[in-house]
């Protein structure tokens, strides 16, 4: 849900948007942000990549299957490394875009684009002192939550299978909120 400080912040004139990623990590997570130093949010030190390389998404379509995201952060120190090791499989990742105030501080509550689990991770050296990292991600199920354009009602029951009319007075029973309805079979 949209704060009202952000939605402010997204619908004015100087807009100073930031993407914040959090990913787990063995030992302890990786703060990184897309601006050019560290930046001091909820408690943690963002560590400023400066530019993000890519994010990507490739969606498998169906109902059960997933969508695979792919993060490419550039100019990471080294030692932000050391803490994440590459058996990073089935641990949490999350991004928000967030929005900055006139002194550079994150605007609360910033908004989450993404709650991913990770999959893969490269990292490769560049010029002997920083680091471009590349993590491939996944959100399993997610389509699960999404609208099947099916109506439960009296009238889409009978479409279905004529003559039963055990939804007939379901709306109007759930309306009151007399009586619980269970749906269980027998």
């Amino acid at each position: 849900m949209l704060s009202v400080d952000m939605a402010r912040a997204l619908c004015s004139d100087r807009r100073n948007l930031a993407y914040l990623f959090w990913f787990e990590g063995s030992g302890s997570d990786l703060y990184a942000w897309s601006g050019m130093h560290d930046l001091a949010y909820d408690g943690h030190t963002w560590k400023g990549v400066g530019h993000v390389l890519g994010m990507g998404t490739i969606d498998r379509g169906d109902a059960l299957s997933f969508r695979t995201q792919s993060f490419q952060l550039r100019g990471l120190d080294p030692q932000v490394l050391a803490e994440i090791d590459e058996s990073v499989r089935g641990r949490g990742g999350k991004v928000w875009l967030a929005a900055l105030d006139d002194s550079g501080k994150v605007i609360r509550d910033p908004l989450l684009v993404a709650e991913v689990v990770q999959d893969t991770l490269e990292w490769k050296l560049e010029d002997g002192n920083t680091v471009t990292l590349t993590l491939n991600t996944f959100e399993s199920l997610k389509h699960l939550g999404r609208a099947t354009n099916r109506k439960w009602s009296h009238e889409a029951q009978l479409a279905r299978f004529p003559g039963d009319v055990g939804f007939q007075y379901t709306q109007q029973i759930a309306r009151t909120g007399l009586y619980s309805i269970d749906w269980r079979q027998g």
